[in-house]
This record gives C-alpha cells, sequence and structure tokens, in this order.
C-alpha cells in the first residue's frame, strides 16, 4: 500500500541511536483524517512496512470510530486520536493494546489459515475501543471482548478490500470449524472457559471462535430480524455510550440489556443456552458453503443471502447486472 500525500500530511523523524545492544531505531509521525500516529520500530528492517501500516492504521481507526459513533477513550474517560504502534518482528504474528498504543509484531507466516500481522492490526486498534473504552466486569466475558472482536477484525477487513468475498466466507468457515471440532466444545461454557489467564489460551477456540461465530450469529440475525434496520453495530455503540471504562462495567447480563434496548430484540434465551450454557450455537443458521456456491455460480442477479453477505462485509456482486 502506497501513502497518498496529495490527502494526507505525513512528517517523517528518523531518530538513530546506538547501543551495545540496539544498532538503530526509528519513529515516525502520521496525521491522517481522524487518527494521528506514531510508529516506532524496533528493527530498521520493520521501517520498510511503514506506508502499509500507517495507511491501514487510518483507513481502520476511521472505520472503528465510525462503528462506535465517537473517538476512543482514556481512562479517565477523556477521548483522543493520539495512537502509537509499536512495531517489531519475529518469527510469529502476535499484538496487544492499551488506551493509546497498540504493539504489533510482523512475521512473514500467519496464524490457523486466517490470521496475519494486517489482521492484527486492525484486531488491536478495535480493542481501543472495545476493551479499554469500554470493558468487561471480569474475565468471564472474554468471548465478547476477544471473540466479537474477531468477528468485526474480519468485517473490517473485508469492508476495506483485504478480503474478496470468496475469501471473506472461507475465512468465516474458519472459526465454525475450530470452535465446534474443539476438545471443550459442550463440556465449558464460553464463560467458565475464561475463568482464568491460563484458561483463556488454553480454550483459544472455545472463546475467540466461539465468540467470533456468535458475533457472526447475532449480526446476521439481527439484520434479518429487523429488516436490515439494526445490527450488532447498534449494540457497540450502546455499550460505547452507556458504560465508560471509568464509570462502569458490562457483564453478560448488559449485553442482554443492551441488545434489547438498542435493536429491540430479546436474546436472553440465546446467551442462558449458548453462552452461560453450553449447548453447541445453531450453527445451521449460517450457510456459509451455500453462500459461496451462490456467490461463485449463481447467475441471477438476484441476492439469496443478503443478510449474511452482509455480516461477512461482502458486497453483492451481481447487484447491478
Amino acid at each position: 500500500m502506497k501513502v497518498n500525500n496529495r490527502n494526507w500530511r505525513l512528517w517523517v523523524l528518523w531518530v538513530f541511536w546506538a547501543s551495545a545492544f540496539s544498532a538503530s531505531a526509528s519513529t515516525i509521525l502520521f496525521e491522517g483524517k481522524d487518527v494521528r500516529l506514531t510508529l516506532e520500530f524496533s528493527q530498521p528492517e520493520a521501517a520498510k512496512y511503514q506506508d502499509e501500516v500507517i495507511q491501514l492504521a487510518d483507513h481502520a481507526f476511521s472505520q472503528h470510530k465510525k462503528l462506535f459513533g465517537g473517538l476512543p477513550r482514556d481512562l479517565q474517560g477523556k477521548p483522543y486520536r493520539d495512537v502509537k504502534v509499536s512495531i517489531n518482528l519475529a518469527e510469529q504474528i502476535g499484538g496487544d493494546a492499551d488506551p493509546g498504543e497498540v504493539s504489533l509484531t510482523i512475521a512473514d507466516n500467519g496464524l490457523f489459515g486466517y490470521a496475519s500481522w494486517q489482521t492484527i492490526l486492525i484486531h488491536e486498534l478495535f480493542h481501543l475501543w472495545n476493551a479499554e473504552s469500554f470493558r468487561y466486569a471480569d474475565n468471564r466475558e472474554q468471548w465478547f471482548n476477544e471473540g466479537v472482536t474477531d468477528f468485526y477484525t474480519y468485517q473490517t477487513a473485508a469492508r476495506l478490500g483485504l478480503l474478496t468475498p470468496q475469501q471473506a466466507l472461507q475465512i468465516a468457515a474458519l472459526p465454525v470449524g475450530y470452535y465446534s471440532s474443539f476438545e471443550n466444545t459442550g463440556k465449558l461454557s464460553m464463560r467458565e472457559a475464561t475463568i482464568n489467564k491460563h484458561s483463556k489460551i488454553d480454550n483459544y477456540f472455545l472463546v475467540y471462535n466461539g465468540g467470533w461465530v456468535t458475533g457472526m450469529l447475532l449480526d446476521r440475525d439481527i439484520r434479518q430480524r429487523s429488516k436490515g434496520q439494526y445490527s450488532l453495530d447498534n449494540l457497540m455503540r450502546w455499550l460505547y455510550r452507556n458504560y465508560p471504562r471509568h464509570e462502569r462495567s458490562y457483564s453478560m447480563e448488559d449485553i442482554v440489556l443492551g441488545l434489547q434496548q438498542s435493536c429491540q430484540l430479546d436474546f436472553a434465551d440465546f446467551f442462558k443456552r449458548y453462552i452461560d450454557g453450553k449447548q453447541l450455537l445453531p450453527l445451521e443458521q449460517l450457510p456459509l458453503g451455500k453462500a459461496a456456491w451462490a456467490l461463485a455460480f449463481n447467475p441471477s442477479s438476484e441476492n439469496p443471502y443478503p443478510w449474511l453477505y452482509q455480516t461477512l462485509g461482502i458486497v453483492w456482486p451481481h447487484a447491478n447486472e
């Protein structure tokens, strides 16, 4: 990706230092439409990703801001637009987020057949809102904190053009498979699976992928039942407005309340069965195979799965034929 200097202002400040342990490092300053970025590279070689990181971070931040209806907030509840991105090169991709800060580890390889350093960056930027601007009351809601963030990560990636429609469908099928085949699915609830930070990782495919699939199911169902009037976005904006981290934190019960108030729909039984309970999510409500077939071979202009495609960030390609 290349930075369009006609639309953005870019200041570059290279700061080099030497020590017995480090040869050099660099800092990039960039101001976009909604975000002011400071990029810090831990190795000189990482600077080759400068333009791509800047453009993706700028676009993803703007997408997230639009979704939530406002800038992320710091621990005192003050909105901010200054974000530091620390970039490191290693053998495995990774990332983390704190208010105003994102760390990104770039590697050549991906993870689990879907994750890349680009989606890690989108994910961690999303955490500036979901995790840092409003926050869970305890670890039992990690399915929402991490899994729903993953759902929005790949929806955003599709909307930004990082994924083709077929790739978006292929990737959506992976968390369904990982979740449904995981050994503790059906034995533990998603909330039980994250009693502590170690169990969150031990039950990764139940928590992250189960939460991701939950996000897809809820969003598609909300869109279908409301005939497109609402989506899961309404809940995210409701949490952003009503649960500022410096004042209160949310629980599962608050999410159910938020869905009722923001989408006019009652999901209490869904959460009792599939989130607090151990029942397998209703995966039949996600006809990913049929949607992939229709996308590839349906010659008509009729969109057979409009709500599912919207959930995945897919624009029906035959709409104007």
